[in-house]
């Protein structure tokens, strides 16, 4: 940009969107003035050969010719001015898209550097001044490709370095997720951490993936192809109790945790959410009474029908009513004394 070009653009554009305007009103005055039958030019020549032959007889009429000639005149030199207006172009609507895209350019640029034109012109020196000094910079290309090589072989080493310390870790942290999955009813499964070298960013140069095999002659394949719920979710637990005291993320969801569960095992893995509970929210979704006894709190998820389409309602259990859904729990539909008086047991031993 220039100083002054918004405004000439705006002129411009202006000029430009005006032509047919222009044009047209410019031909129908012409028409009137001079081109037309009963034109104004002719009417006035009519009217002065009148007025001429008369115009001896009286000095005021001799006056009022010249006038009408005066006026021919003027109208002889407007009709070419305005045909002269007429004739300067045809609207070209390339010419009016090139200027309205540069007047949004530079609407964009205010936009971005400043609502004045001064800043917008002060950053397009700042950038000029900074392009400059990069050219200049060329003359000590030697000298940056020389610290740059140095730079990535510190790089390298340095990744080298983090590749070695992940391996160590991994075997450690494999070794630990396996036990917490045995505890999980998962005594088959095998966890392993994948470390593969790549190009370097600012994590290090290795592609980490979490392996695992639910079931025994099964090949390991990653977390992501998982495709049972609850295996993922028991595979979550297991790593979130080994990382148990790290910093984390301040809710975990665990569903379907309960998949394949019974008797010890789900009592396991509800004492397992439980530990997690201390230091994060848990919210887990379950059918067995050995979990859900260990939530300080219960909410009873159904689906009713209202307004004629079916709606999800999330219901607070009260003291009571926890006692008689873990009862439910254990019992099904026909709960007794007996399943009560094992629900509340169930919720006094909670960790």
């Amino acid at each position: 940009p220039r100083t002054g070009e918004f405004e000439e653009l705006q002129a411009r554009l202006r000029k430009l969107q005006s032509i047919a305007s222009v044009k047209e009103n410019s031909e129908a005055a012409l028409a009137r003035l001079i081109e037309a039958d009963e034109s104004a030019h002719d009417q006035l020549a009519k009217a002065l050969a009148l007025v001429e032959t008369i115009a001896d007889t009286d000095p005021q009429l001799k006056e009022a010719a010249e006038m009408l000639q005066s006026a021919m005149a003027s109208v002889q030199e407007a009709s070419r001015a305005i045909r002269g207006a007429a004739e300067e172009g045809d609207l070209d609507p390339a010419a009016v898209e090139h200027v309205a895209a540069r007047l949004d350019l530079l609407r964009r640029l205010r936009s971005k550097y400043g609502d004045e034109e001064s800043e917008v012109l002060a950053h397009l020196e700042r950038v000029r001044e900074r392009l400059s000094q990069l050219e200049s910079d060329e003359a000590d290309e030697p000298a940056i490709e020389a610290a740059l090589a140095e730079s990535l072989a510190q790089l390298r080493g340095l990744c080298e370095e983090l590749r070695a310390i992940r391996r160590d870790g991994a075997r450690e942290f494999d070794a630990r997720v396996e036990a917490e999955l045995r505890e999980l009813a998962m005594e088959a499964a095998v966890f392993a951490t994948a470390i593969e070298p790549r190009e370097p960013d600012g994590s290090g140069a290795d592609d980490v993936q979490f392996l695992f095999s639910a079931n025994k002659g099964e090949p390991a394949r990653p977390l992501s192809k998982i495709a049972s719920g609850g295996e993922v979710s028991r595979v979550m637990l297991a790593l979130k109790s080994v990382l148990a005291g790290r910093e984390g993320v301040p809710t975990l969801v665990f569903d379907e945790v309960d998949s394949g569960l019974g008797g010890q095992a789900a009592s396991v893995v509800g004492r397992k959410l439980a530990q997690l509970a201390a230091n994060a929210q848990v919210i887990a979704i379950s059918h067995l009474a050995q979990i859900a006894a260990q939530a300080t709190s219960h909410f009873h998820i159904r689906k009713v029908l209202s307004g004629g389409r079916m709606v999800t309602e999330v219901r607070a259990l009260s003291s009571d009513e926890r006692i008689e859904e873990v009862a439910r729990m254990i019992a099904g539909e026909e709960v007794g004394q007996a399943a009560l008086a094992q629900a509340k047991e169930l919720l006094k031993g909670r960790v």
